[in-house]
């Protein structure tokens, strides 16, 4: 019974940890100090495009280029490494990943080998991509807002001097005329930048 309860515990421990590695959303592999590949889970498979079970117990050069090359020289400097890189997968595409690799060592200080953690990128860069495009737009929306305010003031002078020739022409229908087209242009600049103006101006959130 001593021999048993300690061993049912280990068993759901272990268990309990393999599922924690095997559902966790980030890409989780093992080597040894011989450079095998002693776990791999699910997130790595999807991540990386490799099998789980045919990675298992190969060689960590089956691993892309540049994810292979980092595991290689945290193992030979025995440093702890933490980069971003844009890795190479096996169907030629390229994708951005926040890599981690550390060593795992026994109670006494050795080392049984390295444990990478990594993860995809591409929705993060997409986001900050996202994130630039708006911040630029709202530089453009103020500086229009600002050129529009610049082009509105002369704008009103031209109309009232437009405005002043009409009624001081009225006997001359052909002046009168162009100084009514100058105020119809003048009042359709207007109203393209009233448009322009409510554009660039933060909306006021309103809560329903």
């Amino acid at each position: 019974q001593a021999y048993r309860s300690p061993r049912t515990s280990l068993s759901r421990i272990k268990a309990f940890s393999d599922q924690v590695v095997e559902k966790m959303p980030v890409g989780l592999l093992t080597v040894d100090t011989r450079g095998t590949i002693t776990s791999f889970n699910q997130a790595a498979e999807s991540i990386l495009g490799l099998d789980s079970e045919d990675a298992r117990g190969k060689l960590s050069r089956i691993l892309p280029l540049q994810l292979w090359e980092l595991t290689s020289r945290s193992s030979e400097t025995r440093t702890s490494i933490q980069q971003e890189i844009d890795c190479s997968l096996p169907d030629g595409k390229v994708i951005p990943m926040d890599v981690s690799i550390s060593s795992f060592e026994d109670d006494t200080g050795a080392i049984w080998g390295q444990i990478v953690l990594f993860r995809d990128l591409t929705e993060v860069r997409g986001l900050q991509r996202e994130i630039e495009t708006n911040r630029r737009l709202a530089s453009v929306g103020m500086l229009a807002a600002g050129v529009a305010h610049e082009i509105r003031n002369p704008l009103s002078s031209i109309k009232g001097f437009a405005t002043y020739f009409k009624e001081r022409y009225r006997n001359h229908p052909e002046d009168q005329k162009t100084a009514e087209i100058m105020i119809q242009e003048v009042d359709r600049l207007n109203r393209v930048i009233t448009q322009l103006l409510e554009f660039a101006r933060p909306l006021a959130v309103q809560k329903k």
